[in-house]
């Protein structure tokens, strides 16, 4: 008698694949923001950059819920909500240096 066997691997390929095609450089963000703090000294460029960067996350996990819950959105919204926790971080050091500083 022989068992019978099953695939149960995505038919996409790899169940880590991402819905989404764009890569965001969130360690640089982070470290830019992180300097700006450290020399009391703001850097406007990248707030905007990481503001934008809030914008786009949140335009793209708001398109991946419409898909569902299938494994590689879910995969693609996990990805995704950790970039944005890391930029709303970002943020938050950006905008903690002092106004009178910001010159």
């Amino acid at each position: 008698m022989t068992m019978m066997q099953m695939n149960v691997r995505p038919a996409s390929g790899q169940a880590n694949e991402l819905l989404f095609d764009w890569k965001l450089d969130v360690e640089r963000l982070e470290r830019e923001a992180r300097s700006a703090v450290e020399r009391r000294q703001s850097d406007p460029w990248a707030l905007v950059e990481a503001e934008c960067s809030l914008d786009l996350i949140d335009a793209e996990i708001a398109a991946l819920r419409l898909k569902g819950r299938e494994s590689a959105a879910a995969h693609s919204l996990a990805h995704l909500s950790g970039w944005r926790t890391r930029i709303e971080r970002a943020v938050r050091m950006l905008n903690s240096v002092p106004a009178d500083e910001r010159r």
